[in-house]
């Protein structure tokens, strides 16, 4: 075929990467690139596919001294590219439900924006809960906020608190000591003192406030379940309006 062409087709040698140092520069160009995008978001090394096509999405769109500092993709679209959607790859992000079976539920889904997709304008984002990939235009970003870093370490999850749009972590720490009795019927919380340091307030011994928390208990001695009986319609049935043309051997109203 490349005789056809008209074209001579040379190889370099087995372990010689200076005999290609084009490809070489290029190649540790996305390597750089990629790296940095995966240590920023702290994504797992198992999802390095995709860090590697956001490098290159995102080289192929800035611009290059060689190319008369003109993008690669204006030089092959004569078209500046819009840089209005890119966003901070591995970064918190709540997409849209797109069908929505009750009014009542969540209308969005926590996931991670993993790239840009080639065959559709939309995100790339990664499920957290049923961890799987999905594709949403419709997406809102938190570029402050990488879910990884929580997972990987803390095996927790940020939470977004609608009503102060502030970010913050699930603490299932409680800085109080719990006591029970033998009995386990009451439960005293005790708070405790965080800092051990000496306290430089005007007080010299400031008060711990205590709080308790009187449990019930029922047992088979205190409850008393009293049977119902099923209520019926005392309501007079007559059949609808737009039945009174048709004729019945045997009524049922």
């Amino acid at each position: 075929m490349f005789e056809q062409l008209g074209i001579l087709h040379q190889t370099s040698c087995a372990y010689t990467p200076q005999q290609s140092g084009v490809a070489e520069r290029k190649h540790k160009h996305v390597l750089e690139v990629c790296r940095a995008i995966r240590f920023q978001g702290h994504i797992p090394i198992r999802y390095w596919g995709h860090c590697i096509l956001t490098a290159a999405y995102l080289i192929n769109r800035m611009p290059s001294s060689v190319l008369n500092y003109k993008s690669p993709y204006e030089i092959l679209y004569k078209v500046p590219p819009s840089l209005k959607h890119l966003r901070t790859l591995g970064c918190l992000c709540f997409a849209k439900t797109v069908n929505e079976s009750d009014k009542l539920k969540s209308q969005s889904i926590a996931a991670v924006h993993m790239g840009y997709s080639k065959s559709q304008k939309g995100y790339i984002l990664f499920d957290l809960s049923n961890h799987i990939f999905f594709v949403n235009r419709d997406v809102e970003f938190r570029e402050e906020v990488f879910p990884f870093k929580f997972v990987e370490k803390n095996k927790q999850l940020p939470f977004l608190d609608v009503f102060s749009n502030q970010i913050s972590l699930y603490n299932d720490e409680v800085p109080a000591s719990i006591s029970a009795d033998q009995n386990g019927d009451s439960v005293s919380r005790n708070l405790a003192n965080q800092d051990s340091a000496p306290s430089t307030s005007a007080d010299p011994n400031p008060q711990i406030p205590t709080a308790t928390y009187q449990l019930p208990v029922f047992t088979s001695d205190n409850l008393t379940f009293v049977p119902t009986e099923s209520r019926k319609s005392s309501r007079t049935k007559v059949p609808p309006l737009w039945m009174k043309d048709f004729v019945f051997t045997q009524k049922k109203f």
